[in-house]
């Protein structure tokens, strides 16, 4: 068996059987589906109609500003007259206001206390209380506001709670200011939130 061996794969003259080759099967070519989904659109929103108050109706440019005279302006529904104007309420102010117990009110490096004291009149046919029909009284200096500041003690007018329909009340507010602050009058605001235009009365 072992000369049949070499002589079937040595043997000269004898051409080697042809090795047959493996048979290639071809690949088929995806035919393409005719069921392919289409992405459905997105759907467009519906619009939502926003209805934008009107102006005048804005917390901010609801309060009202007339000057009367040179002294008296009503803001909303009071009548508020300047009766006195005190260019150096620090004294006052330091026996007045009261930060904490044993404590007094200073003002800051460079500034002084000065106080306004005013008449109010309930114009309206309701109620109103002044710290907040008051609240826009304001000092300016260049187009600067100076807001009032919370104080203790006697003759505020923030002291007074609520006033009915025709009463009057009397009272001093005050303010923080820088020491080279000059008064010019007390500011009568309509608080309008991009531009607070204002009207100046004097005592």
């Amino acid at each position: 068996m072992g000369i049949l061996f070499a002589t079937g794969v040595f043997g000269g003259n004898e051409e080697a059987a042809p090795t047959s080759s493996p048979t290639s099967t071809p690949t088929p070519t995806p035919v393409p589906s005719t069921s392919s989904t289409t992405p459905s659109p997105t759907p467009t929103p519906t619009p939502t109609t926003t209805t934008t108050p009107d102006s005048t109706e804005t917390p901010e440019e609801a309060w009202t500003v007339e000057r009367i005279d040179d002294h008296t302006a009503r803001t909303n529904s009071i009548v508020v007259q300047v009766l006195e104007y005190n260019d150096n309420a620090n004294d006052v102010v330091t026996k007045q206001v009261s930060t904490s117990p044993g404590d007094t009110a200073k003002p800051d490096a460079g500034n002084r206390f000065v106080g306004v004291k005013v008449k109010v009149t309930n114009d309206g046919d309701g109620p109103v209380f002044p710290a907040l029909e008051c609240m826009n009284l304001l000092l300016f200096e260049n187009d600067v506001p100076y807001l009032w500041i919370v104080a203790e003690g006697d003759d505020l007018l923030f002291d007074v709670t609520y006033m009915e329909s025709g009463e009057e009340a009397e009272g001093w507010i005050y303010y923080e200011v820088p020491e080279s602050f000059s008064f010019h009058g007390l500011g009568v605001t309509d608080l309008d939130e991009d531009d607070w235009d204002y009207i100046e009365i004097n005592p």
